[in-house]
């Protein structure tokens, strides 16, 4: 069994439905990934980093996907500053 090393799970909604993610480090900030591929959804991997008070993600996201990245990670990460 391979050992996850997320530091966060997390539910999002993409196109209405319920997709797990894995939040982990990386260079400079977060990467998100998709903890399977739905196969009646495109989930997609998302980078983040926190800049000039607002998170910055890549690849540009639907609203409605980029608002619930942001809320959890500034929920789960309120030192975000610091981490980034």
């Amino acid at each position: 069994m391979q050992q996850n090393n997320a530091l966060k799970n997390t539910v999002f909604f993409v196109d209405g439905n319920p997709v797990a993610y894995s939040i982990y480090t990386d260079r400079t900030g977060f990467r998100l990934a998709p903890q399977t591929e739905p196969a009646h959804v495109a989930a997609p991997e998302i980078f983040a980093t926190f800049q000039n008070g607002d998170w910055q993600l890549r690849p540009q996201l639907h609203r409605d996907l980029a608002d619930q990245v942001a809320e959890d990670l500034s929920l789960y990460f309120p030192d975000r500053a610091l981490i980034c």
